[in-house]
């Protein structure tokens, strides 16, 4: 989590934006572009969610 603050924060911490919505926009943005391609978590054995999920995609694939 400590890592995601700090991603976050230095990547769009100094936006201003217009409306709350227009901020919650960014931050999912970030997450899905940014955080969950480059960041790796030890309970899905040291991958990215985004390979997790590509994993589990050609698993489905396969098993059709």
């Amino acid at each position: 989590m400590r890592d995601l603050k700090h991603g976050l924060k230095a990547e769009i911490g100094t936006t201003v934006w217009e409306t709350r919505a227009q901020a919650r926009q960014d931050v999912f943005r970030w997450i899905a572009e940014h955080h969950n391609r480059e960041q790796l978590h030890s309970t899905i054995d040291y991958i990215t969610p985004y390979q997790a999920r590509a994993r589990c995609n050609q698993r489905l694939y396969l098993a059709t």
